[in-house]
């Protein structure tokens, strides 16, 4: 392994992702997931009943006798005016809101629709302190040739044990130590977006993204823990039996800094 300093752009990237997972709004803040059918239920956590409809997040709950009611849904839309009247909101997939002072999000997957809940200061609670990441490796930084041809239906799961199928995008073959390797990813616009394992992290996995140019430049320096290794309730999909590798990658993050 040949490791140097690590260039401005790595170190901003590090920064950034810092804040990503651990600042104020961050990955770490997820504190439930709860799945959600017709039938309005409590939550824990939450005020009042929430259910699904037509493929979006629904709550509603009491009026608090507060003429500005807490509620503020990033869309935009008004909450009712009289304090007296049941507040509601209506999130679609990836819509956020507070209520009540409690951030809100709503979330789908394979037609089911989940709504979100986050707790400032969740990560300092839990003494979740930082990152650690293998020290840099220009060597790990290699070019991969990009095949376009979506992949053929490929079984996959998630950390919850959710079962599905879904296609790739295109197939990325690069070399890392002599060793041939082929990463699955979705085309995501200006990124491929990929999960993958190695000998090096054994039981855990990591992900990359990838500018989506062709050829285009495997940065293993930037694989990054998923968002489940801040918080049990994402449901993050694991990689896909070709993105197992056999061979170690001794680069980018690697585990959770706790007190």
């Amino acid at each position: 392994m040949s490791t140097s300093i690590a260039p401005a752009d790595h170190l901003a990237w590090i920064r950034a992702r810092d804040l990503t997972v651990l600042g104020e709004e961050g990955l770490a803040e997820l504190a439930s997931t709860t799945w959600l059918g017709s039938e309005a239920r409590e939550i824990p956590g939450l005020p009042g009943r929430w259910w699904a409809e037509d493929g979006s997040v629904h709550g509603r709950w009491p009026g608090a006798g507060n003429p500005d009611p807490s509620i503020v849904p990033d869309s935009g839309v008004p909450a009712s005016s009289d304090a007296q009247a049941p507040r509601t909101v209506t999130l679609s997939p990836g819509d956020t809101a507070t209520v009540d002072g409690i951030r809100v999000a709503a979330f789908a997957r394979d037609g089911e629709v989940a709504v979100r809940a986050f707790e400032p200061g969740r990560a300092a609670r839990l003494g979740l302190t930082g990152i650690d990441r293998h020290p840099y490796d220009p060597s790990l930084a290699v070019e991969a040739r990009v095949e376009r041809t979506p992949s053929e239906p490929t079984p996959t799961e998630s950390v919850d044990g959710h079962r599905s199928v879904t296609r790739y995008d295109v197939t990325l073959r690069f070399e890392v130590g002599g060793t041939a390797l082929t990463l699955l990813a979705h085309d995501q616009g200006e990124t491929f977006f990929a999960a993958f394992s190695d000998a090096a992290h054994p039981g855990k996995f990591r992900m990359l993204r990838i500018p989506a140019t062709s050829p285009t430049v495997v940065d293993l320096n930037r694989a990054y823990l998923p968002p489940s290794t801040f918080s049990p309730h994402y449901v993050c999909v694991r990689p896909p039996a070709a993105n197992r590798w056999d061979a170690p990658v001794p680069a980018g993050e690697r585990a959770v800094v706790t007190e």
